[in-house]
């Protein structure tokens, strides 16, 4: 996040495992990101979100328009706005673009609707959850760097790869996934691989592939471990997810 800029977000949908910034986020809610926030995320497949990116200069010339005081997010910041008419409006407002990101760049008198709903919601006194400041930058260094290679292999890495590739020793890395997301590193993927799981069984539709196949690709070789964690964490076997859509 840029030293001017002020962000918010909105998480539209969320799967479990979905992490943002040291908390779990669900459906519903609003993080605000101050200049020169740092953002750390796990992003499991089916996650859909908004985001408004607003110079702070800017939001500051609305509020002086608007004769409102407002309550300019520290530097380095992010937390989570509390459930308010003002957020909602503003929230309902970004959440009409189809896009992931707006970037409000314009002339203000582009975008007076939502840049009048961001200064009303930074202008409310209300209970907010402070995260992502006092985190430790160099766990999040080596959970990227474990997320990453886990993408380029396609599967999840095994705590021994995890290791060679953030050249930490096993207690370190179950540190840094402690640090970051509040779970062990296995189970941060565990949660990833079941998660792209149960987009694929979602949209098979027609095709002849099977559960065993689908769990096999994504690292997982014992099928009745695979069901157990599938059904804890959804509520119904992979078998029955693959079902309703055929």
């Amino acid at each position: 996040m840029g030293d001017d800029r002020v962000s918010i977000a909105m998480i539209k949908a969320a799967p479990p495992g979905n992490r943002w910034c040291e908390m779990d986020v669900e459906a519903g809610t609003v993080l605000l990101y101050g200049p020169g926030a740092e953002h750390t995320a796990t992003t499991t497949p089916g996650l859909e979100y908004v985001f408004g990116s607003f110079r702070l200069q800017a939001l500051e010339e609305t509020a002086d328009r608007l004769h409102l005081q407002l309550l300019p997010p520290a530097k380095g910041v992010v937390r989570a706005l509390a459930s308010t008419p003002e957020v909602h409006l503003l929230t309902a407002i970004l959440g009409i673009s189809d896009n992931q990101g707006t970037s409000i760049e314009s002339a203000l008198d582009d975008h007076l609707d939502i840049f009048h709903a961001a200064v009303a919601a930074l202008s409310i006194e209300s209970p907010q959850r402070v995260v992502g400041a006092g985190a430790r930058i160099d766990s999040r260094h080596i959970v990227h760097a474990c997320i990453e290679y886990a993408e380029a292999i396609d599967r999840a890495p095994t705590l021994s790869e995890m290791c060679l590739v953030a050249h930490v020793s096993e207690r370190r890395l179950r540190q840094a996934f402690t640090d970051t997301f509040d779970v062990p590193p296995l189970r941060y993927f565990r949660y990833r691989s079941l998660a792209q799981a149960r987009l694929t069984l979602a949209n098979r539709g027609d095709s002849d592939c099977t559960v065993g196949e689908v769990a096999s690709d994504l690292g997982f070789h014992n099928f009745g471990r695979f069901a157990h964690h599938y059904e804890s964490t959804y509520g119904e076997l992979p078998s029955e997810t693959l079902s309703t859509t055929r």
